[in-house]
């Protein structure tokens, strides 16, 4: 904690450090839950802070400047429904006002939460409402005219635009599905006598069950939401844990056919 304090320096008025969610073993929706929140707390808020400088405060443990922070209105906003996401605000009316945030890497603290799926499913609708309502915000307009491009589109992914970006990407695998699914439909393979239109994908051949949904299409959209972890676990630990701590353990439960 001491180096935590030392790192109070010139305008830096918020430290902030990663924190480890403790219950992971009680069951998928935990693990899940727990990996997901890992990845977030660590490698995407290290991002975050450097090079992007967009990291402000996330309701994660974080040390805060007690003396300035008072003098300069508290961590907490007026309205209940507006600023639903109360320590966001925090962090960006430290940044309005000329203070600075620093991440570090090298303490964590663990944390316990609900770990039912209601539970989850309730924080994750609480998170997705809080970002809705960030955007009609006074504070994410006085920010956005003080950034530039760069770290004003930065800071626009890391709020609400993960989860525009989300839709996209679950939409665009949705259309991919009804598309393989109408060309096996339709047969439209056969209204083409010559050319390359569907020579990459083998389309002049009699497409059938075993053509409409590859096999590495499947393993690519499975493994498209674990490629963060799996880094930030090699980051961590090694290859070797990454191997044997946790890939056989997440496996096991075949996340792949619920996706």
């Amino acid at each position: 904690m001491r180096s935590v304090l030392c790192a109070f320096t010139g305008n830096t008025r918020l430290v902030g450090f990663p924190e480890q969610v403790i219950t992971d073993r009680s069951g998928s929706v935990a693990s899940f839950a727990a990996l997901s929140e890992q990845v977030f707390g660590t490698i995407v808020q290290r991002f975050m802070a450097k090079p992007l400088n967009v990291r402000f405060h996330y309701g994660h443990p974080d040390v805060w400047d007690l003396v300035w922070i008072k003098g300069n209105g508290g961590v907490s906003k007026a309205s209940r429904q507006l600023h639903l996401s109360e320590d966001i605000f925090g962090g960006i009316n430290l940044v309005l006002r000329g203070g600075r945030v620093k991440y570090l890497g090298f303490m964590m603290v663990g944390k316990a939460r609900e770990v039912s799926f209601d539970g989850t499913n309730q924080f994750n609708f609480k998170i997705s409402s809080g970002n809705g309502m960030q955007l009609i915000s006074r504070d994410f307009h006085r920010m956005a005219k003080r950034l530039d491009l760069c770290r004003m589109l930065s800071f626009f992914q890391s709020s609400a635009g993960i989860f525009f970006a989300e839709f996209l990407l679950f939409a665009s695998l949705a259309a991919f599905v009804v598309c393989k699914l109408m060309i096996a439909m339709l047969h439209i393979e056969t209204f083409f006598s010559e050319g390359d239109a569907f020579d990459s994908v083998g389309f002049h051949e009699e497409v059938g069950l075993e053509m409409l949904y590859p096999s590495q299409w499947m393993i690519q959209a499975s493994l498209v939401m674990a490629w963060p972890s799996m880094l930030e676990g090699w980051l961590d630990g090694g290859l070797v844990k990454v191997r044997i701590a946790r890939f056989p353990n997440p496996a096991e439960r075949l996340p792949p056919l619920f996706d």
